[in-house]
């Protein structure tokens, strides 16, 4: 469920402290509000994010950016997607 959804059970606020490397499986369509949500929490902003479509396919793409402008520059990536969010971006 996504943030603010009242059948989530994420506490998206302890999630952002907790920091890691969450992977998120079916969140394209609620990419801002999780970046949003996760930002709200305490996470920087700038923190690196890759939408993975296809993966391991030939139709494979990555979209590299951030929790601030990932909902903008993955609106063109359809499911199925994967998102990971983190440093451990940063070593692709």
């Amino acid at each position: 469920m996504p943030p603010g959804d009242p059948g989530s059970t994420v506490d998206w606020e302890v999630l952002a402290r907790l920091g890691g490397t969450p992977v998120m499986l079916k969140t394209v369509g609620r990419l801002e509000s999780v970046c949003d949500a996760l930002v709200a929490g305490g996470r920087d902003p700038e923190t690196a994010v890759a939408v993975i479509q296809d993966g391991t396919l030939p139709t494979q793409r990555v979209v590299v950016t951030t929790l601030a402008a990932a909902a903008r520059d993955a609106a063109e990536v359809a499911s199925p997607a994967v998102v990971v969010i983190g440093e451990v971006v940063g070593l692709r």
